[in-house]
């Protein structure tokens, strides 16, 4: 079952990071090394699973497998 992460915590992340930043982690981004860095570095900083998923827009499972580095193939 996927939680929806509370709404401060979201505002919290988003008050922290720039635009810019903000923008690398959306789905949009054709850049996908740097987007995909961006991700393991909030998760390695303690953000959840959750809040990066809400802003980047994908689902917990892509976020996980970002971190672990799999490949959907």
């Amino acid at each position: 079952m996927a939680t929806k992460p509370k709404q401060d915590e979201v505002q919290r992340v988003i008050d922290e990071l720039t635009e810019s930043e903000i923008k690398q982690l959306r789905k949009e981004n054709p850049f996908r090394k740097e987007r995909n860095a961006k991700i393991r570095e909030l998760l390695n900083r303690g953000v959840k699973v959750n809040v990066v998923a809400a802003l980047g827009g994908y689902s917990k499972g892509t976020i996980l497998r970002i971190k672990w580095r799999k490949c959907k193939y």
